[in-house]
């Protein structure tokens, strides 16, 4: 069986079609900071003006923005003989909602219950969502 349909046989059970380019995307810390810029930015900005706090070469930047695009992450617009970015926040969120409701839906999250935690750590599950605090051992 491949990857993709055990992917898709565990997402049935969640009513979950996830945007796995999206979930790529943002997993990446160099395309983060690239999200995070684009996020402060007061207008869209230029593979330059975003290159600019992100510590990767104007050539590797202008790669995440592509891949940001394709993801539905970013949006181009061209300017004359220059490319603008700005962030699709309204695709970002919708598809992070998305997966929030879904997991928020899982059978386990209605009950109120959490699996046993990681050693060293104990699991709460509130209404909206799971935090995982230290053990106090004292």
């Amino acid at each position: 069986m491949n990857a993709m349909r055990e992917i898709d046989n565990c997402c049935v059970s969640l009513q979950l079609d996830p945007n796995l380019g999206l979930l790529r995307a943002l997993g990446d810390p160099s395309r983060w900071a690239v999200l995070c810029r684009l996020a402060v930015a007061p207008a869209p900005l230029t593979v330059t003006e975003v290159a600019s706090c992100c510590g990767v070469h104007l050539s590797g930047v202008s790669r995440h923005l592509s891949l940001l695009a394709r993801a539905g992450v970013v949006s181009r617009v061209k300017q004359g003989r220059e490319a603008l970015y700005h962030l699709n926040t309204a695709t970002i969120i919708k598809e992070l909602r998305r997966l929030a409701t879904a997991i928020e839906s899982a059978p386990i999250a209605r009950t109120g219950r959490a699996w046993p935690a990681p050693s060293g750590a104990t699991a709460t599950a509130p209404a909206s969502a799971a935090t995982w605090e230290p053990i106090n051992e004292d």
